[in-house]
């Protein structure tokens, strides 16, 4: 009997050390993080009225008040009563955090931001409102008509693409001038891709180009997020003079989609880059599958 109670005696022990231990890190449990706008000249930090297109920088300090790291930042953006809400992984006691936007066709756009720590305490949402200058007006477009990419196969046409140089590049001219690539064209055989058009920073199964100098061994990979559009028609597209139709269908960048697949002609997308240009792009023809090529055409807005 003495030698069960002793049993117990030291299980319990036990259970108690490895509890304090697991604990004893958190030198402030409860405690919920705090989270500010950053104030300077070129940062904004309260409620703004913006032109169409304008563009302003919100800044961002948050630090963990409990001890534990912080593990999630979530961005919600209300475009009028449209919401989009991102959450973003890291694991620091404190960081900051830059956020470009440009100022769209809503009429008022709420920007609100949370962090939350690895025990689950969230701060304070800090947020700002930009409202629309209702005496803006539309900008231009830049027009890139009948672009051709070759299929990763094909022997005579370039898979890569800069809207910078209105170039095309084979694999190995793509690598060699990583900073300027924003599209690629390849053919997949999963039924779902098929024809699909993408950017560097997208996550591209090795086997596609079977090459050292593929694009997942990139130092530098721009990347581009897309968005169908299927109620636009091709006409829309041709009687697109200003960026009104770009912005009318544009959207955050993170919550686009990383590649736009299984094209056809007469598709439709939007994009838009991590650095915030816009636009969209018609399909207008494809031929064959891995050997094969695509041809569209891009209106995006003017920097």
């Amino acid at each position: 009997m003495r030698n069960a109670i002793n049993y117990i005696t030291i299980v319990t022990f036990l259970a108690v050390f490895c509890f304090v231990g697991c604990t004893k890190d958190k030198q402030h449990p409860g405690l919920k993080p705090e989270i500010i706008f950053i104030k300077s000249a070129e940062l904004i930090t309260s409620d703004t009225i913006l032109s169409i297109n304008q563009k302003v920088k919100i800044g961002i300090e948050a630090s963990s008040k409990s001890g534990a790291p912080l593990t999630q930042l979530t961005v919600i953006s209300i475009l009028d009563e449209n919401t989009t809400s991102i959450d973003s992984g890291l694991f620091s006691n404190e960081f900051h955090y830059y956020k470009e936007i440009t100022k769209g066709l809503a009429k008022s756009e709420l920007w609100q931001f949370y962090v939350k720590d690895r025990d689950g305490n969230c701060s304070d949402t800090i947020n700002l409102t930009l409202y629309k200058d209702e005496n803006s007006g539309f900008g231009p477009v830049r027009t890139i008509e009948n672009i051709v990419l070759g299929a990763q196969l094909n022997p005579d046409q370039g898979s890569f693409y800069s809207y910078e140089t209105n170039q095309t590049y084979s694999i190995s001219e793509a690598y060699n001038n990583q900073s300027i690539i924003d599209l690629l064209y390849y053919f997949d055989v999963v039924e779902t891709d098929a024809h699909t058009i993408a950017s560097p920073g997208a996550n591209i199964d090795a086997a596609i180009y079977n090459s050292e100098m593929a694009p997942g061994n990139w130092t530098t990979r721009t990347t581009l997020r897309f968005e169908y559009l299927p109620e636009l028609t091709t006409a829309d597209f041709e009687s697109c003079t200003n960026d009104s139709l770009i912005l009318a269908n544009t959207f955050v960048f993170g919550s686009g989609k990383r590649k736009a697949k299984n094209l056809t002609p007469g598709d439709i997308y939007a994009f838009v880059s991590e650095t915030d240009e816009r636009g969209i792009f018609l399909i207008r023809q494809r031929q064959g599958v891995a050997d094969g090529f695509i041809q569209f055409s891009i209106k995006m807005q003017e920097p």
